[in-house]
Order: structure tokens, then sequence, then C-alpha cells
């Protein structure tokens, strides 16, 4: 954790990680068949070069909606945009048209970010837009954004790079549904990302690598997955997708994971019917018996009792962050017999989101864990 140091802004995070960090890989992604490594110093010259073309297009103090999948690009979209006098809206890529050209007027977007597997959508919102919004982006050619935003650079065009953020400037605005099901934006500043992301990192920090599953478009999955590994210098593997989830899982071996308690059954049952398929229960019930009898002797040989069901996770990873939900406690247990701790959290959007979370430290079975740093909790009208 020495290596964790307090940052202002989300500019400063990615400075930070620039100067302290440089050639070490920040993102690790597939594209078409081949995986590709971005180190931190890339990250830092392509959210440059890709936030002065925006500049030069004049898209200065306006709202920005980003529209797509789980991608490097769009990282660099959020990023190149909030550490600027603009302001992010992360929209549900699930989202019908119409509902998503709300979530636009509401917000008062005039600029779409969009990657190019959303094109039907966008389409649509053109067919429906009355002016409000004035450009279009596609995220798929943030190559040729960037290299045009570093010509720029270098023609002395440097008002992004120059462009002071304040603590308290507004960065993002994310919508949540909440408790009433009706969408609400909240307006988070750099300081609550920030500071959430400052606590969190306390609990939530990988050895190597987490794995990025859930969409970006939720609070959770930005702090946890991303902001959080940015900030210790560790390595952010993109998952290409649902359908791919466990083959990224094997081939990129991340040490951590952040989920929804969905993903934690599904990769539970998906376990268990491997088992019973291969006519393995009574040999999986022997090992579990076995497993609890080495430990309480203090001999931890999980990982290597169980090396079948964690070498399909990866065989590298050592712990599940799980928030969003209720988790069954079962889950937890069942996860611990294999060497792997799942720790669970509380948070909501307005708290950019994680309130508390359980750590390596501090893991208590049916708790979500102690308030982060900096985080005061109150039980009204106990």
């Amino acid at each position: 954790m020495s290596n964790i140091s307090k940052v202002q802004t989300l500019k400063e995070l990615i400075g930070k990680g620039e100067s302290q960090f440089n050639q070490e890989i920040a993102f690790l992604y597939r594209r078409k068949k081949e995986y590709k490594e971005v180190t931190y110093h890339k990250l830092h010259d392509d959210i440059n070069g890709f936030g002065t073309y925006l500049y030069e297009l004049g898209i200065k103090e306006k709202k920005v909606a980003v529209i797509g999948e789980n991608s490097y690009e769009w990282l660099v979209g959020f990023f190149s945009v909030a550490n600027s006098s603009n302001i992010i809206v992360p929209i549900d890529k699930e989202l019908d048209a119409v509902t998503i050209y709300e979530l636009i007027q509401k917000s008062n977007c005039s600029v779409v970010l969009y990657t190019k597997s959303y094109k039907n959508k966008i389409r649509r919102l053109m067919e429906l837009n009355d002016s409000i919004i004035e450009e279009y982006i596609c995220l798929n050619h943030m190559d040729e954004y960037v290299v045009t935003g570093e010509q720029q650079i270098q023609q002395g065009k440097t008002e992004f790079l120059l462009e002071e953020v304040k603590p308290d400037d507004d960065a993002a605005i994310y919508f949540t549904s909440g408790t009433t099901g009706k969408a609400k934006g909240v307006l988070l500043s750099h300081r609550n990302l920030c500071e959430d992301m400052y606590g969190a990192a306390q609990r939530i920090q990988p050895q190597k690598s987490i794995f990025l599953i859930l969409p970006l478009n939720h609070t959770f999955a930005l702090t946890a997955s991303v902001l959080c590994v940015l900030i210790g210098g560790k390595e952010i593997y993109i998952c290409s997708g649902i359908k791919s989830f466990f083959r990224d899982l094997q081939e990129l071996k991340p040490s951590g994971l952040v989920v929804v308690p969905l993903f934690v059954e599904n990769i539970y049952k998906t376990i268990l019917n491997k088992i019973t398929e291969d006519g393995k229960q009574k040999s999986y019930k022997l090992l579990c018996k076995f497993n609890g009898l080495l430990l309480k002797c203090g001999i931890d040989r999980r990982k290597k009792l169980f090396h079948t069901i964690v070498d399909s996770l990866g065989g590298k990873l050592d712990f599940i962050v799980c928030g969003g939900a209720p988790i069954n406690a079962v889950l937890i247990e069942e996860f611990s017999k294999w060497g792997i701790d799942i720790y669970n959290g509380y948070g909501i959007t307005e708290c950019s989101p994680i309130i508390s979370v359980n750590s390596q430290e501090e893991n208590r079975l049916g708790s979500v864990g102690k308030p982060l740093e900096g985080v005061k909790v109150r039980i009204d009208s106990p």
C-alpha cells in the first residue's frame, strides 16, 4: 500500500500514473485475436491527445454523453472529458434509443461519444434530435483522433493540457434508478470520486490485476475496477464480453474480480455443474472434508487441493469484491474453501459509490464491512 497517495482530481490521478508508473502496464484487452497492452505513459498521452482533439472541435464547458460497451476507448473518452472543463455523462447502452434521448435531454448533453456496436441506436437518436446534440463522435476511430490531437499539441494547441481542474469541479453525472425506479442524475465532483477511490483502495488492492466486467456506466465498476487500481499502479484487464468471460479469465489470469452477486452465483453453478458432469461429486465432498481438517491444523492447501476449480478461473484469483445487492453467505463460504475470498460491500451512487467493504485484514461473514476512511455512517431513526 506504500505507493498509494491521495490525489484530489482525476487529472492528477492520470498525471501521477504517468510519472510514477510510466512504462508499467495499465490496461490489457483483447482486440480481434490479439491482446493489447497499454502503459500508464500511453494512457496519459492518449488522454491528452483526445482531450486536445475535443477542445479544438470547440467542445468546452459542455456535458458529453458516452454510450458503449466497456473498452479502452470508452475509458480514454471518459478521462478526456472529465479532466477538462466538460462533464462526462455515462449512459446505459442497453436502454432503448428513446430513453437514452430522454436522459440526454435531462442532463443537457450536447455531445455524444459512442461505439459502433450501438450505431443503430445512434441513428435513432439522430432522428429524434431537435438540435440538442451538436456532435456525434465514434470512439472506434480513437487512434485517428489521438494522432490529430498530438499533432495539434505540437502546433502549440495546449489549452487542454493547461486546463486547471479543481477538486470541487464537477466531473460526471451518473444516472441511477435507486429505490424509486425513475432514473435520476447524480452529479459527482473530482473530490467525490477521488476521496472514495482513496478510501476504497485501502481495502481493494490486487496483488497484480483486476478483471473489469461490470458495465462502466455504473460507479461501482468505475471506482472499484478502475480508479482503485490506477491509483495503486496495478493492471486492469478488460473483459471482451459476457460470452467470453471464462475464456478471458483463464487467459488473462487476474488476481482480483469486481462483480455483483449474480456473477458469483453463475460462477458457482457453472463449477458445480462441471463437477456433476464429470461424475466427481464424491471426490469433491471428500476433498472438502480433508480441506477442513487441514485448516483446523493450521495448514492451508486450498488452492492446491482445488486447483482444477482455481485454474478454471485463471489460477491466480485471490479475491472477489461483491456489491450492488446482498450475497448468500453460503457462496462466501464455498469460495473460501477454494482459497478465494469474497469481500462484500455496500454503497450508493450518491456516495461515489462505495460506503463500506470488507478486506483481507477484516472479512466478517454477513457484514458489508466497516465504513471507508472519510465516510461517516449514521442509522436514522433506529
